[in-house]
């Protein structure tokens, strides 16, 4: 079951959800977006919560390829991903393009769900873009780095909001061998939940 909206006024008027005032529950200290300064809240009251709680928007990632209404306050799958090395950010699958392209990342496909795939890393490319295609595309980053006399190896997958999406499970095997990881053999396995 879905939280509850909590509505919260500041000293001004302006009435603002928990999350958006920064400040908990219904009432105590936060932050005014439409004031842009600290001030207290006041809750408006539970009619008002739930008669808000129940209104659906047209998603504010449209842009990135979702076509639904939401409940303002939910999780969205389709909610932009940011860069970790600039300030773009965009679906997993524009983002996907945007680190190949300008950050020169290395993208191999995976052949789908529970097939391996076996890498060789070098360790100028300490990390990998992995690319689920197929009816149910997914990306996920391989990171690989070297920390004094062992590799440190991990798996993620590129997504905004992990509510927003089902998780997954992974066996990876490393071998490593000087200056590089000989091998890499990753398999997932497909949706293991919600």
């Amino acid at each position: 079951m879905r939280a509850l909206v909590v509505l919260a006024q500041c000293e001004a008027g302006h009435r603002l959800c928990s999350s958006c005032h920064g400040g908990g529950g219904g009432g105590g200290e936060g932050h005014c977006r439409k004031c842009d300064r600290a001030t207290a809240f006041v809750h408006c009251g539970p009619d008002l919560d739930a008669f808000v709680g129940g209104f659906r928007v047209p998603c504010p990632f449209e842009a990135y390829g979702c076509g639904s209404s939401v409940v303002y306050h939910d999780a969205c799958a389709y909610a932009p991903c940011p860069c970790a090395l600039c300030p773009f950010a965009a679906s997993p699958r524009m983002l996907r393009d945007h680190l190949a392209a300008e950050h020169a990342w290395r993208v191999d496909a995976l052949p789908s769900y529970g097939k391996p795939l076996q890498l060789r890393v070098p360790a100028s490319e300490a990390h990998r873009l992995l690319v689920v295609e197929g009816d149910e595309p997914r990306l996920f980053v391989l990171s690989v780095r070297a920390r004094a006399a062992y590799w440190v190896v991990s798996v993620a997958c590129v997504r905004a909001s992990a509510e927003a999406g089902p998780r997954f499970a992974c066996m990876l095997w490393a071998q490593a061998w000087k200056l590089a990881l000989e091998q890499v053999e990753i398999e997932f396995w497909k949706k293991i939940g919600y």
